[in-house]
């Protein structure tokens, strides 16, 4: 994986032009922010290719590349290890809004979020710039203003 200075249109641009394996867009940090995931040797291409051109590019100190193809491998056992009673609950706690990364979206019903959401998590790009700009910008949120995030995550993937 590797964080690169591009938005997803700039950085889907440069992925149509490997030749040496898949690469996606795995990560929309923000508008000129994204987070790239595929094949060892099309990474390598692709680093090469923003270097050449002067564009940031930093490998991510991970061993999987998430949110890709990769992933695929893995879907039908994690499908099986989450719990059948994700997405059972019906209401998030009162006062507090809810964006999925999944979606980009705003979420109130606790329903939406059952075994599909995750592994749609899994298996997509991270949509946290419009999570971000549901949660805080959208004017349909009553009136409340965002005091605090939290990012929930098993591991600081994002600090490099």
């Amino acid at each position: 994986m590797m964080a690169v200075g591009l938005g997803r249109e700039d950085a889907e641009s440069y992925l149509a032009k490997l030749t040496k394996g898949k690469v996606v867009v795995a990560c929309v940090n923000s508008p000129s922010s994204a987070t790239v995931s595929g094949d060892q040797a099309a990474m390598a291409e692709l680093e090469q290719l923003l270097a050449e051109e002067k564009v940031f590019a930093r490998a991510l100190n991970v061993r999987v590349a998430y949110h890709s193809h990769h992933m695929n491998a893995v879907a039908g056992e994690y499908r099986a290890a989450l719990p059948t009673t994700l997405g059972t609950k019906r209401r998030f706690t009162d006062g507090v809004l809810y964006a999925s990364p999944a979606t980009g979206g705003r979420i109130a019903d606790a329903s939406a979020m059952g075994r599909e959401h995750w592994i749609r998590n899994l298996l997509q790009p991270v949509e946290f710039l419009g999570a971000l700009r549901n949660i805080c910008l959208d004017p349909s949120t009553g009136g409340k203003q965002v005091d605090m995030l939290v990012e929930v995550g098993p591991h600081g993937t994002l600090a490099g």
